[in-house]
């Protein structure tokens, strides 16, 4: 993305003080990094709110290594079923949890990219044979925008052959199906992860609390110092699951699901 981009440098390493006295970031083996302004960007990771079986094997979609797995879950699961489909009708799903930014980007590039694999692979399978469910517990799509941007996603994604369904719960994810509150157990293919986030780690939240010069109880807050500021999930941990949608990380995961093929 940045290798033709003249004034970008990519460094990686690892940082151990932001001085913000001097203006420096401080990485491992003492090399310091001057900024006139810091953007600190540490990224977030699915919540599961305790559903069994939910982080052993539904499929996050946060960086590019998720969704290369996603991709090859999908086209594993297109070449076997496209072999079935010479003695027997098939019916694949996929099931995306969550109606929000990642829900929607996700269920809309799924379709894209099981109708380019079809053609381009010259499968037997229609895309009418394959399924992509988008479940959400809400009333809508996307609740954090306004009801005309709900309403237009869900046009959208209608258009490409995604079922949408609302206030469904889900209580269980298996390895090759997932329950729903109503009693309903799918066969699927894979379940990608909900939108919902929660900050990194523990190590992050340490990481916020060095580079924000306090370690507080309730939150870190970084954005007391000037011409520091931060992108992507928790830039003020008290209010990260207001604020954050995680368009940033999502769009890069979404890219490399729909063109690395």
């Amino acid at each position: 993305i940045f290798g033709h981009a003249r004034n970008s440098r990519f460094r990686h390493s690892l940082v151990r003080e932001v001085d913000h006295a001097r203006s420096v970031v401080v990485l491992e083996g003492g090399v310091e990094v001057a900024f006139d302004h810091l953007v600190v960007a540490t990224g977030a990771t699915a919540a599961y709110f305790g559903i069994p079986g939910a982080s052993q094997y539904a499929m996050p979609l946060y960086s590019l290594a998720d969704a290369r797995r996603l991709r090859n879950r999908l086209l594993i699961a297109l070449e076997e079923a496209d072999v079935r489909a010479e003695h027997e009708a098939v019916a694949l799903n996929f099931v995306v949890v969550g109606g929000g930014p990642t829900g929607v980007e996700t269920a809309g590039a799924l379709s894209e990219l099981i109708r380019i694999a079809i053609r381009r692979d010259g499968l037997r399978l229609k895309a009418s044979d394959v399924r992509i469910l988008l479940v959400d517990l809400a009333p809508r799509l996307l609740t954090a925008f306004p009801e005309s941007a709900s309403a237009y996603a869900a046009r959208e994604l209608g258009d490409m052959g995604v079922e949408i369904q609302f206030g469904r719960s889900v209580i269980e994810v298996e390895e090759r199906h997932i329950r729903f509150a109503d009693g309903e157990r799918l066969a699927c293919a894979a379940v990608i992860a909900r939108d919902d986030l929660a900050p990194l780690s523990l190590l992050s939240v340490l990481f916020w609390a060095i580079v924000g010069g306090l370690i507080g109880l309730r939150y870190v807050d970084i954005t007391r110092y000037e011409g520091q500021t931060s992108k992507g999930e928790p830039a003020t941990l008290r209010d990260w699951k207001r604020y954050s949608v995680g368009l940033a990380t999502v769009s890069a995961a979404i890219w490399a699901l729909a063109l690395i093929v």
